[in-house]
């Protein structure tokens, strides 16, 4: 007997976490084999005098990320779509998934009655046009992302934030701080800039660590935004099984 309803759904959760698990050791695993060097230098302000900037460079050319990822990536998209797709069926094809409430036409999109007014109001309730920012919703993005590995392979890049901590001091303030993130690094490329004042209390040193972690990241289709993938699949993972602990609750089986 085959299994339908929200105990499929559950196993298509199931599954995409595993891919998740995985996709997050291979990360870590890539991330610590492949470190990235990075120098901070302190200088004499050009803009401001009496005050010291210092930059955070690349040193090194970050590797590019592994093609598998891309498709364990696709996997794990695939996975969580079925989820929602199966909670619903047979009463409804697919789970509906909207980020306008009209049409181009400016007529009104309404929502077939699926099983009951209670599962109705779950896939209403949970349509991305609710959000301020449709497209960068969980469920909108997840649909656009499963829409584009079917016709092509997913580009996953490796993105990184990085920072310079520095340790708060009497001897100065910290005037200026402008800690970067981005979708992809390049050798010499200026990953921070942070400006200091001196207070005259004494010696001026400056204690400091240089932070900088890589980590995968996927353009969000539909927007000019990118995001961390493993942060990304895990907040899609949340919201999608959210969704079917309520369908569940409204009655579906």
């Amino acid at each position: 007997m085959s299994i339908t309803g929200i105990a499929s759904a559950r196993h298509k959760l199931a599954r995409a976490m595993h891919h998740i698990a995985d996709l997050d050791e291979q990360v870590g695993a890539f991330t610590k084999a492949n470190p990235i060097e990075v120098h901070a230098f302190w200088e004499p302000s050009q803009t401001h005098p009496g005050e010291v900037d210092c930059h955070m460079i690349a040193l090194t050319e970050p590797p590019e990320v592994p093609e598998e990822w891309s498709l364990i990536t696709g996997d794990a998209l695939t996975c969580m779509r079925a989820a929602l797709d199966h909670s619903v069926y047979p009463h409804a094809r697919q789970f509906p998934t909207l980020t306008a409430r009209t049409k181009p036409n400016g007529d009104l999109i309404t929502i077939r009655q699926a099983h009951s007014a209670a599962v109705t109001d779950v896939l209403e309730r949970n349509q991305p046009y609710h959000s301020q920012a449709p497209h960068h919703h969980a469920i909108a993005v997840l649909a656009a992302l499963v829409n584009t590995d079917k016709h092509r392979q997913l580009l996953v890049t490796n993105g990184f934030a990085a920072q310079v901590l520095i340790k708060q001091s009497d001897k100065y303030v910290i005037t200026y701080e402008d800690p970067q993130q981005g979708e992809s690094l390049a050798k010499g490329d200026v990953l921070t800039r942070y400006r200091l004042k001196p207070t005259g209390i004494g010696a001026t040193s400056f204690e400091y660590h240089k932070y900088l972690q890589t980590e995968p990241a996927i353009d969000l289709p539909n927007t000019t935004d990118y995001r961390p993938l493993i942060p990304l699949l895990r907040d899609i993972h949340s919201s999608v099984s959210e969704i079917v602990d309520k369908l569940a609750e409204a009655g579906l089986t």
